[in-house]
């Protein structure tokens, strides 16, 4: 039982780097997905984010100098994320407040909420993330797959390039949270997080997508598709539009979090932190549109790269280690 409960925990968080405003509005799906066979690409998502999940909980990733070289690369695109998240929050709520309109009042709230969370390290994200991931997941079940009928599935070829992009998106920039839950976990505990955190997450790009195609003419230019397709049920509007505002809080505070402790030992942390906010804000008017069409399928490219890269150099670390421990054995006979 035990197992279970922390594999859950984990899992929570895992998924909560994941469900941003790009996933649960279903934008970000559209862009990868689009044209491919849902059933072989939610299978092919649903085994790389498993393997890529159980490396990262397993390896102590920050130890290495390979990490410490592309730390700023972290930082940049997690500084792209944590953007793309308060544009998100501003995009929402003109929906539900037009004169909000360029004011920025919606994002700074939500930032200030980040940093305050931000204090309370590791334990505060499992918290917030235990609370909001299960509602979410729920939410999208009860009111966005199961009420329609036009839910198409496309039969086709897949694209692992662009698949593998999307995963190495989601996963690079969850690196600095990730490599924190595995500390001290079982064998049993990373393989069970790895496994449930995959599997709803395909499960949820799965379902997701297939409403999008069904309702294809709907929401061909849309920013918000999934958003757009429930605008006749105001009822279910509503409530979604609150489950994109939990969805960008949890991505936001994984995001957020390695950028508020790159500045945790420094004299001037806490001004440092102030300015951050302020760069976020500001950079955040770029637009959640074209962050997410011109900005994360590099960061996606960038990310299948690096974990690549990562996982040949601790294989050959390893065997390194493994020479060294037998050469003295070797020596004495």
């Amino acid at each position: 039982m035990k197992t279970i409960s922390k594999s859950l925990s984990i899992s929570f968080v895992i998924i909560g780097t994941v469900l941003g405003a790009g996933f649960l509005s279903g934008k970000e799906i559209y862009e990868f997905i689009d044209g491919q066979d849902i059933l072989l690409s939610s299978f092919f998502i649903f085994l790389l984010f498993t393997l890529i999940t159980s490396f990262l909980l397993s390896t102590e990733l920050k130890q290495t100098p390979i990490y410490k070289i592309s730390y700023f690369i972290f930082f940049f695109g997690n500084l792209v994320i944590t953007c793309g998240m308060l544009s998100a929050v501003d995009s929402l709520f003109t929906i539900i407040f037009p004169w909000s309109k360029g004011t920025m009042i919606f994002p700074i709230i939500t930032i200030i909420f980040s940093n305050v969370v931000m204090f309370g390290g590791t334990k505060s994200l499992k918290n917030v993330n235990t609370f909001l991931v299960p509602l979410i997941i729920l939410v999208i079940i009860l009111f966005v797959f199961i009420p329609y009928d036009n839910v198409v599935i496309k039969n086709g070829k897949i694209n692992p390039i662009k698949l593998s992009s999307y995963v190495g998106l989601n996963m690079f920039l969850a690196i600095p949270v990730i490599s924190n839950l595995g500390k001290k976990e079982s064998k049993r505990v990373i393989i069970l997080a790895s496994i449930i955190s995959a599997l709803v997450l395909s499960l949820l790009v799965f379902m997701i997508h297939t409403t999008i195609v069904g309702n294809s003419l709907k929401v061909l230019n849309s920013d918000l598709p999934i958003l757009q397709i429930l605008s006749n049920n105001k009822f279910l509007y509503i409530c979604y539009i609150l489950v994109l505002y939990f969805g960008i809080i949890t991505t936001l505070l994984s995001a957020h979090y390695p950028l508020f402790y790159t500045f945790k030992d420094t004299f001037y942390g806490n001004f440092c932190r102030v300015i951050l906010t302020v760069l976020c804000v500001v950079l955040s008017r770029i637009g959640f549109h074209n962050i997410i069409s011109k900005v994360y399928p590099v960061l996606g490219i960038v990310g299948i790269c690096f974990i690549v890269i990562f996982a040949v150099y601790l294989l050959f670390s390893r065997k390194k280690q493994q020479q060294d421990t037998l050469k003295p054995l070797k020596d004495r006979v």
